[in-house]
């Protein structure tokens, strides 16, 4: 049961991430709006607006739908450039909305996906606030498949970006994301002192909804030393926070956890009080991951309570939807309360198939490389590169090195290769000439064409001689001269046939 206390409270700041609405833009004002809405432009504004302030998500389907249709059908056609950035961004926040709904539909590799194509366009439109929120968002989703190395990996990355931007609310929201991860592998003191932190600036931003966050991730670190008293009081602080801004996800979130203060205190009836107001709000925001874990806590406490009947059925109900959704830490939690009640009814085929279920999901998430040992070493503030990733980079950039060295190479062994021709051509000409000269001092009655035509070719001969020089310095200049040689040779064919007409 110790784990139950770590309900994380940095999945009601997916909703928010590093954007703030007035509080008094209710989601039908803004529904409102989008009907009187007469541009694309205002109605990708308006929905995502929706989105972001409807902590229930019943609009959710509806608006992610019709703001990723939107974004699609202009991104596409779209000529004038301004325009089409716009719906890039926005494209990219409806991937990202799409990703985080069927987040709470249990639906992660998907939610994935969504977000790995966000993250793609986001990049493209090199908008560094918005790629920190969609980094963020990926490390919800690999904490859920129980890969905390990846957690860690993309929470670090979206708090440099933020401090990078100097970004209070993001830096705030990345501590408290960080902060539960130590939380989660009892590393309390480290917790508490990024909880503090990220207290520090929700306070300055006046953000009631990162303050309940923090306040409640800092009441799971008391509850899991057993300090009940210190844990109900900053509960308490920040269910009522939640109540204020009609957060039901966070309501959900501290009703759980102050039920399982009184389970620890055996004082059951309570307990499930909590966690029967808790389960119906999941339920009625269709939120499958959280659902999954509220009955399976009621079941772990029937059974503590020894009401057993009623315990398999609430058992056999959450294993059920565990499997539905597939995540090995989930499946694992539900087989191990089964594997209990099945013990207590003297049900021992039934106990051994659930411990062997409890251990198959253990070694898979052992498999991810998530042991509690290697955790410490990934979980640094500071941005130090790793030596693992500085090779990878190193030798990555030593191909890229070599490829360009090749590439040079090759341009100037060609370079070479046309100056000798271009060198040879010139002397072919130059002999063209040469000869034409000739011809012309051995007629006397053109002397004065054939002394014009004369200083006319040393003229050429020069500026051929100067645009020599500057094709030994590059290839662009020789073919102008290539070029340029050209006219002369016809203007030499056309006095040649006029010497001939002359000479009959």
């Amino acid at each position: 049961m110790g784990k139950s206390f770590c309900i994380l409270f940095f999945f009601i700041l997916n909703l928010i991430q590093t954007n703030s609405y007035a509080q008094d833009k209710t989601v039908d004002s803004l529904k409102i709006a989008l009907k009187l809405a007469k541009h694309d432009t205002t109605r990708c504004s308006l929905l995502d607006k929706i989105i972001l302030t409807d902590f229930t998500r019943k609009e959710w389907p509806a608006c992610t739908d019709q703001l990723l249709a939107l974004t699609e059908k202009n991104f596409v056609e779209e000529k004038n450039a301004v325009l089409k950035k716009f719906y890039l961004r926005y494209l990219a926040k409806a991937l990202e909305h799409m990703g985080t709904r069927v987040y709470y539909n249990g639906q992660i590799p998907e939610a994935i996906s969504f977000f790995t194509k966000s993250l793609k366009l986001k990049e493209q439109a090199g908008d560094k606030a918005e790629i920190a929120v969609t980094l963020n968002s990926f490390g919800q989703a690999c904490f859920e498949l129980g890969d905390i190395s990846k957690t860690l990996h993309y929470f670090e990355r979206s708090l440099k970006l933020r401090e990078e931007l100097n970004e209070k609310r993001g830096i705030a929201e990345s501590l408290n994301n960080i902060g539960t991860i130590y939380i989660n592998q009892n590393e309390h003191e480290q917790a508490l002192k990024y909880m503090q932190k990220s207290i520090a600036i929700w306070n300055d931003l006046n953000d009631k909804v990162g303050l309940g966050a923090a306040l409640g991730n800092i009441a799971v670190i008391y509850a899991k030393e057993a300090n009940y008293v210190k844990a109900i009081e900053y509960y308490e602080k920040s269910l009522t926070i939640a109540e204020q801004i009609q957060d039901p996800t966070g309501i959900a979130n501290r009703l759980t956890n102050i039920a399982v203060v009184y389970q620890k205190q055996k004082n059951y009836n309570k307990s499930l009080e909590y966690y029967l107001r808790s389960l119906k709000l999941r339920e009625q925001m269709g939120d499958k991951l959280a659902t999954v874990n509220s009955i399976n806590n009621i079941a772990a406490l029937l059974l503590e309570k020894g009401a057993l009947k009623e315990a398999l059925e609430y058992g056999k109900r959450t294993l059920k939807m565990a499997k539905e959704i597939g995540y090995p830490d989930n499946i694992r939690k539900v087989a191990r309360t089964l594997k209990f009640i099945y013990k207590k009814q003297n049900n021992y085929t039934d106990a051994l198939a659930m411990y062997k279920l409890e251990i198959q999901m253990l070694d898979s998430l052992e498999s991810q490389q998530n042991k509690s040992a290697n955790i410490k070493s990934l979980l640094k503030y500071e941005y130090e590169k790793k030596s693992a990733a500085d090779s990878v980079k190193n030798s990555e950039g030593q191909k890229v090195k070599d490829a360009q060295l090749k590439a040079q190479t090759a341009s100037l062994r060609q370079e070479k290769a046309e100056r000798y021709s271009l060198v040879i051509g010139l002397v072919i000409v130059l002999g063209g000439l040469g000869f034409v000269v000739n011809r012309f001092r051995l007629t006397n009655k053109q002397k004065k064409i054939i002394e014009q035509q004369k200083l006319s070719v040393d003229e050429a001969f020069n500026k051929l001689n100067e645009k020599n020089k500057e094709v030994l310095s590059s290839i662009h200049y020789a073919k102008r001269i290539q070029t340029a040689l050209l006219p002369s040779e016809k203007l030499i064919e056309r006095n040649l046939k006029r010497l001939r007409s002359l000479k009959k």
